[in-house]
């Protein structure tokens, strides 16, 4: 009886082993131009694309807002470490409102006193 249902398994994988194969070919597309000025991150966090379909990304290892073109050229960037007007600790998000407005949540890991919103018009400039 053992033998029969061994050969009856054989017999049924051997059947669907031409079935399974397939072969699938993938191409990439590309969208965005290929690592140009600009597209270098470290730690990005936050991402928001305004009503002209602009995007602005949240660089938080690099204490920047970047903002590109809907092809993916670099516009502008903004930012530098520290406390100040301008300056980010660690950007944990990227807003903007109906107006173009950008919001910019930035945090310094626990020190409750340094979490903020700061507020730039569309070109980075602080309000």
């Amino acid at each position: 009886m053992r033998t029969i249902g061994l050969l009856i398994t054989t017999v049924v994988l051997g059947m669907f082993s031409g079935v399974v194969q397939a072969e699938e070919a993938y191409h990439v597309v590309r969208i965005w131009p290929e690592a140009p000025q600009g597209w270098h991150f470290y730690q990005p966090f936050g991402i928001a694309v305004d009503k002209s379909d602009n995007v602005y990304v949240g660089d938080s290892g690099n204490y920047r807002i970047k903002k590109f073109d809907a092809e993916g050229r670099l516009i502008t960037q903004w930012g530098s470490p520290g406390q100040g007007d301008g300056q980010f600790n660690t950007i944990r998000s990227v807003k903007v409102d109906g107006s173009g407005i950008v919001y910019v949540l930035d945090t310094d890991f626990g020190k409750w006193e340094h979490n903020r919103i700061q507020k730039f018009t569309s070109y980075g400039q602080f309000i």
